[in-house]
């Protein structure tokens, strides 16, 4: 894998086997790079890393001696970022949105917390979702802690109003597991272009003026 560095998320600090992507999949789009196809995100995470029996390292990181890294910087790529407003969806876009129903929007957060039949794990967050979007769990497209077959994965996307015309965007509890849905949109053709909102159900639902809803959602 020349030339293409890898990101992934250390289950090891995760309750859920999703999370364990939820902080990879969200590396390449923070901030969007000008060269996303040079980053990749590992399958199945760190424990797939130690289950191929490959090597790790404990303890910290080696001390960086900055006036020695700024005389000979190290060889490893540096990245120029920039921001690509289109992948990042706000508070005011969000709110338009529930009146004109332009972007789909699919919610990554586990099914009860969407249909507010189960409680948000943040103090005094209720749970539910906002209005006009659709409910499809990051763990429903992962088996084993990896992701399923592209076709499953993509069919799973479309039936939750994702297109390839879009424009689709992912939300879940904090702006971190939505990126696994936009990972797997990419990773399964049908998007590159999938915006998080990175609100999230934390700003929408911890909000007194955002509509809030609770069932199914849109399907």
């Amino acid at each position: 894998m020349s030339g293409v560095e890898v990101v992934w998320g250390d289950a090891r600090r995760r309750s859920t086997r999703s999370r364990r992507f939820g902080v990879g999949a969200r590396g390449p789009r923070l901030p969007p790079l000008p060269s996303p196809r040079s980053i990749a995100v590992l399958d199945g995470g760190l424990p797939a890393w130690v289950a191929a029996g490959l090597p790790t390292e404990d303890g910290p990181p080696p001390a960086v001696d900055a006036a020695a890294a700024a005389a000979a910087p190290p060889a490893s790529p540096r990245y120029p970022a920039s921001l690509d407003p289109a992948l990042v969806r706000t508070l005011a876009q969000m709110r338009a949105n529930v009146t004109a129903a332009a972007d789909a929007v699919v919610d990554a957060r586990p099914r009860g917390r969407f249909e507010g039949t189960a409680p948000e794990p943040r103090p005094g967050l209720p749970s539910g979702h906002i209005p006009r979007s659709a409910s499809l769990p990051a763990s429903d497209l992962l088996a084993d802690g990896r992701l399923k077959p592209a076709a499953e994965v993509r069919g799973a996307l479309e039936a939750a109003g994702w297109s390839e015309e879009g424009p689709n965007v992912a939300t879940c509890g904090s702006g971190v597991t939505a990126s696994i849905l936009a990972w797997a949109a990419s990773v399964t053709g049908l998007s590159d272009r999938v915006a998080v909102y990175d609100g999230s159900w934390s700003e929408w639902g911890g909000r007194g003026d955002t509509p809030k809803e609770e069932g199914v959602g849109t399907q």
